[in-house]
């Protein structure tokens, strides 16, 4: 889906959110790209594959509260903030903005003149084989024909 909550406002982008949870949850694969989401519908998503300007990679995996202090979306928040340079996610700070912010796409970029290789950083981490395998593994639910 290319940015459903495009053109609506937050409490209809949410609805339409909810409607696209309702689809993963009974099996199905959704992809949607999405800009600047608010956190109710960020904490909607399962995976995140975050692109730089240009397409390339910087992060692809879970959102789900893998952090030891289960916070929304610390397996992201973690993984960001161990690069040095990144800020800290401020609390309370929605972490989509925060995360855009602090790889330049975003607003306001944090790192003013500062320049980080996000996709190198990615390419060097243990994220990347994970993201592969994860990619090739089908889903232990997934919906097949018949045949």
């Amino acid at each position: 889906m290319d940015e459903p909550t495009s053109g609506v406002d937050a409490h209809s982008a949410k609805i339409v959110m909810d409607g696209v949870r309702k689809v993963a949850n009974s099996g199905l694969t959704v992809v949607s790209t999405i800009h600047q989401p608010s956190p109710d519908i960020f904490f909607l998503f399962d995976n995140l594959l975050l692109l730089k300007s240009g397409g390339e990679m910087v992060f692809f995996g879970e959102l789900v509260n893998a952090s030891p202090d289960q916070r929304e979306c610390g397996h992201l928040i973690d993984y960001f903030e161990a690069i040095p340079g990144v800020p800290r996610l401020p609390e309370g700070q929605n972490p989509a903005t925060w995360v855009l912010e602090s790889i330049g796409a975003g607003i306001n970029p944090l790192r003013k003149g500062e320049t980080i290789d996000f996709v190198r950083h990615f390419h060097q981490s243990c994220e990347l084989p994970i993201s592969f395998e994860e990619i090739k593994l089908p889903s232990a639910d997934a919906h097949l024909p018949p045949g």
